[in-house]
């Protein structure tokens, strides 16, 4: 670990060019202040950063440089100020009271983006969180040291204290001795590092409500350092900001309830006679009960007005209207406005339309259909073999294969054995047509078309304009088309490898 003393221009100059362009994430800056009585009262010696990503400790003489440390900028106009008053960038502080006093009241620093590793350790504490505990504590508790290192913190811390505590027999004033002494940078370097594995610890842990919640009061924090009422030694200080009771006043100290009302009574039966017997000479005072009694009839006066609002609230929640936010707890008949059974919309008679049966086809469609089909190419050819094989000729091909399924197709067309063929003949598999190649060779199904293999029903050649249908739901129209029967039709006339009718497509493997 590095460490250099900040206490010239250049030196801070230098040291505002190395907090340029750090990570966010985690924080890379871990800040802590020194001082004599350090707050309002008293005066900033030394602040110490750590910068984590560099592995360097800045101890910047306050003392000596005083506005300069904080208004000495870089070539690129950046100083030490904008940079603690950044919300981008992030600052470590363990319990920022104090520090955001001094820096506020001597320097005019508002601090932003600050973390506050005291509120993180109280939020993820499984134990009770009445009370705040200092830094020396959460480090011989959180930081997981050995043995040996926390006998050496310890020693170290001891030194430092025996310098400057009263009740030691040291003095603050040690804080302002030039040179440092060594046992004073010593004390000042060792707590700022132990401040990056508390923040990790506990960021570990948090859930985010709870950081949620250690954001809101760190912010508390800040402002109420910043108010004149601000007491920097208070004794309620101690007192988590969860705790049970622990509520904040006016003045932005911690009190609890009980504490709170009793203070506030013996102010109003204080000074509710003065009042009176300088307004008004003959009335005579009031008591300190009836004092108390009307505070309490005023307190119960505006519980009751805060309960009937809240009453109001929720019933206008319970009587609001439905809306499809509520989806996932009411159903859709609710959602309509009523229990009613609804209609389907595919039985809407004005969204079906009549069918038509093609005595040459045999196949069965819609009317909207009907001329669309008469003039396609499948039923014109369809008409002229049935006039052949009813003439009892055959078109001449020049194969066997045309002639046997010529002769075929004029057996069973005729009168007499159509029905019974249609009922005995199974339907056939034209194994040559297309093969049951599997799932593992696709590329050997020439037979299938192009279109067939994208999920049309047919070929465009064979596509009908009409539309059997339509289905509103909402703001969209759906229209479908009629699926044939098909069971009727001889497929030993298909002389095409459409693949629309089924014929084809039998025993392959999708």
């Amino acid at each position: 670990m590095k460490l250099t003393i900040v206490d010239s221009e250049p030196s801070v100059v230098a040291l505002v060019d190395s907090l340029d362009r750090l990570p966010t994430q985690p924080p890379s800056i871990y800040v802590d202040i020194e001082g004599v009585q350090l707050c309002r009262h008293g005066s900033i010696s030394i602040i110490q950063l750590f910068v984590l990503p560099k592995n360097h400790v800045f101890l910047i003489d306050v003392f000596v440089l005083q506005e300069k440390a904080f208004c000495t900028s870089n070539r690129s106009g950046t100083d030490l100020r904008s940079i603690l008053e950044s919300a981008l960038v992030p600052k470590v502080f363990f319990d920022v009271r104090n520090d955001s006093d001094a820096l506020f009241a001597h320097f005019q620093i508002s601090l932003q983006g600050i973390h506050d590793v005291q509120l993180l350790e109280v939020a993820t504490r499984s134990w009770a969180k009445e009370r705040v505990i200092g830094l020396d504590k959460c480090i011989e508790k959180d930081a997981l040291l050995t043995v040996e290192a926390i006998a050496m913190w310890k020693a170290t811390k001891q030194k430092g204290v025996s310098l400057f505590a009263p009740e030691h027999g040291g003095s603050y004033e040690v804080f302002n001795t030039r040179p440092m002494l060594q046992d004073v940078i010593d004390y000042c370097t060792q707590d700022v590092v132990y401040l990056p594995v508390l923040w990790k610890m506990y960021n570990r842990k948090i859930s985010r409500p709870w950081m949620r919640k250690v954001q809101d009061e760190t912010l508390e924090r800040v402002r109420v350092s910043q108010t004149a009422s601000y007491e920097p030694r208070g004794k309620d200080k101690i007192l988590s900001p969860w705790g049970k009771g622990n509520r904040p006043d006016n003045t932005g100290a911690r009190r609890s309830g009980t504490l709170t009302m009793t203070t506030v009574a013996q102010k109003a039966a204080t000074e509710a006679p003065k009042k009176t017997a300088a307004t008004q000479p003959d009335t005579k005072p009031q008591s300190q009960a009836s004092v108390g009694e009307a505070d309490l009839r005023r307190s119960a006066r505006l519980a009751a007005f805060k309960a009937a609002r809240k009453t109001r609230e929720v019933t206008a929640e319970i009587e609001r209207p439905l809306t499809k936010l509520d989806l996932p707890s009411r159903s859709k008949n609710e959602l309509e406005g009523g229990s009613q059974k609804r209609t389907d919309t595919t039985l809407d008679p004005a969204n079906v339309h009549p069918k038509w049966t093609c005595i040459t086809c045999g196949r069965e469609m819609q009317e909207v259909q009907k001329e669309d089909h008469l003039t396609g190419k499948q039923h014109i050819a369809r008409v002229k073999r049935t006039a052949t094989a009813a003439s009892g000729g055959a078109r001449q091909t020049g194969t066997a294969k045309e002639k046997t399924r010529r002769a075929r197709a004029a057996t069973i067309r005729s009168p007499q054995t159509e029905e019974v063929a249609m009922e005995l003949k199974p339907r056939p598999i034209n194994a040559g047509k297309a093969k049951d190649t599997g799932t593992n060779r696709r590329t050997n199904q020439a037979a299938v078309p192009v279109s067939q293999q994208r999920g049309l029903p047919y070929p465009p050649d064979h596509c009908f304009s009409g539309f059997a249908g339509c289905v509103v739901s909402g703001n969209f129209r759906y229209e479908y088309e009629t699926a044939f029967s098909l069971e009727d039709v001889d497929y030993s006339l298909c002389d095409k490898d459409c693949g629309w009718c089924g014929h084809c497509m039998n025993g392959v493997d999708f």
